[in-house]
């Protein structure tokens, strides 16, 4: 038979206990919901400059999807003496990585994932910068949003204009010249010709625009920042379309919804 004297040290050292766990605990918890918050403030200042980069892009190759990327490489510029038309589209997929790499470097002490908006964001990065999607290496992509990366006079950091960067384009030795230069070559590529290789070359573009044509529809369900538009379905190969089925929305990106919007050459499209 326990003593009440026992009794009594054992209520006291485990009561000390549990206050001690319930501190624990709330301070996790305390923890928890102000990193939570910190994702979700940041996801919110950085994800409209990110829609309004992607919808910028998905509207030019929307439109190249329509034209069969013709008229983009003409006689004025086809010893590749860069047009304003061509310049453009180096732009705003240079402008789109930009706005992803300011968000890196705004949030490096902090978890995106945390945040729902900020978790599935992270998921399409992983799935734009994966082997069978990326347009060029991901070291080049990462490299070409930052040599376009800009800091503000009042602090924090922006994108460079496109006038700054044709510019940039012209400087044989400039950073952005050189960064530039495999997606030059195959964008290049793609706007040329009906051959093997530029086929080839068109279909990883336009499979990795509609990559973030899903970003759009999926972060922006409304269309409050991007605009609504229909897909190019009928522009893609049987297997950039299986590709898209059984590996892109699978594997890395499962919750968006109406794939079929992408994949489906028998919906309305862009033609």
């Amino acid at each position: 038979m326990e003593t009440p004297w026992l009794q009594t040290l054992l209520a006291a050292a485990l009561g000390g206990l549990t206050v001690k766990l319930l501190d624990i605990a709330w301070a996790a918890y305390i923890r928890r919901s102000e990193a939570s918050a910190s994702a979700k403030k940041i996801v919110a200042r950085h994800l409209d400059p990110i829609l309004k980069a992607a919808d910028e892009l998905v509207g030019k190759l929307c439109s190249l999807a329509r034209k069969d990327f013709t008229g983009v490489v003409t006689r004025a510029n086809v010893d590749r003496e860069l047009g304003v038309d061509f310049g453009n589209i180096l732009y705003l997929f240079a402008q789109f990585w930009c706005r992803i790499e300011i968000l890196r470097k705004e949030s490096v002490y902090v978890e995106i994932g945390r945040d729902a908006t900020g978790d599935k964001l992270r998921d399409f990065f992983a799935c734009l910068e994966s082997t069978g999607v990326r347009v060029v290496d991901r070291a080049y992509q990462r490299g070409i949003g930052e040599a376009l990366i800009t800091e503000r006079g009042t602090g924090g950091f922006d994108c460079m204009s496109f006038h700054d960067f044709m510019e940039a384009l012209g400087k044989p030795d400039a950073t952005v010249k050189q960064w530039t230069h495999p997606l030059t070559a195959i964008l290049w590529m793609a706007c040329r010709g009906r051959s093997a290789t530029n086929m080839q070359e068109r279909q990883r573009v336009l499979l990795y625009g509609v990559v973030i044509h899903a970003l759009i529809d999926t972060l922006d369900p409304e269309h409050e920042t991007a605009s609504h538009r229909p897909s190019y379905p009928n522009k893609l190969s049987k297997k950039t379309r299986k590709e898209l089925q059984f590996r892109v929305f699978k594997t890395y990106l499962p919750f968006v919804k109406a794939t079929e919007k992408y994949t489906d050459a028998r919906r309305p499209s862009v033609v």
